[in-house]
């Protein structure tokens, strides 16, 4: 209350409404407000926020789930359409081999053309060879395996779901222009551009080189025990169609 004859309405206010400075170092009767003033703030500020939540949230799942409705069509219709020109692509080389048309255009050099060298038969070597462009190069695969193994049935084909063909796809049917020699690649020689290959599973025959301008290394990888002892001598591998056959017999 205020000395000094001050009236009583005038001191009234003054203790219903006390200015900042007196909350901040006033009794304990009057500091005790503040808590509960910035409580009653706090509360109000989230009922705002809780009902314009409500009000908005609607509109942004329905957005949320027609982008995401976007981008799955997206993403269906590139893989149809590359489907439609991989399918299209190997119908049109199948024609040409039956038809013993090469797909080079007749104005091509040899001599311009690019050797590409590819080594492996596995996934990224299949994968190239039915996609590269062979109107300005020239593609030899290498590999002591012949053919392309769709791995992911490879536990079906060990306990006899489906046979080993149906797994299987021989290099030259993925494209039937390219070279294949069934050999094991020995050395790299980075400077001459220029490998050596051993015959495979014969390898009595003797070493030639290959060339190349290009080389993609594609030969995958061995199963690996991660040093714990015994797997390599009690442990069966499921890595291609061998592994699988014996899996079989041991079943």
């Amino acid at each position: 209350v205020p000395v000094g004859g001050g009236s009583k309405s005038a001191a009234s206010s003054a203790v219903a409404h006390p200015p900042v400075h007196s909350l901040l170092f006033a009794p304990p009767s009057h500091a005790c407000r503040l808590p509960s003033l910035l409580a009653v703030g706090a509360v109000g500020a989230i009922a705002v926020a809780r009902r314009r939540s409500e009000r908005t949230g609607p509109r942004r799942r329905s957005l949320v789930l027609r982008r995401a409705w976007q981008e799955d069509l997206a993403g269906v219709v590139d893989e149809a359409v590359n489907t439609i020109e991989d399918a299209s692509l190997h119908i049109s080389r199948q024609v040409q081999f039956a038809l013993k048309t090469t797909p080079s255009p007749a104005d091509a050099d040899v001599e311009t053309r690019r050797r590409i060298v590819i080594l492996g038969t596995g996934w990224a070597a299949h994968a190239i060879c039915k996609v590269v462009d062979l109107s300005s190069s020239d593609v030899t695969v290498i590999s002591p395996r012949n053919y392309f193994v769709f791995t992911p049935m490879l536990a079906a084909a060990s306990v006899g779901t489906v046979e080993y063909r149906s797994i299987l796809e021989h290099i030259r049917s993925a494209n039937p222009f390219v070279n294949f020699f069934q050999a094991t690649c020995d050395t790299i020689d980075a400077e001459k551009h220029e490998i050596l290959v051993t015959p495979a599973p014969d390898t009595s025959g003797p070493s030639f080189a290959i060339q190349y301008d290009v080389l993609v290394v594609a030969v995958g990888l061995r199963p690996s025990s991660l040093g714990v002892p015994g797997v390599d001598q009690h442990c069966l591998f499921l890595k291609g169609v061998e592994d699988a056959r014996a899996i079989r017999k041991r079943v």
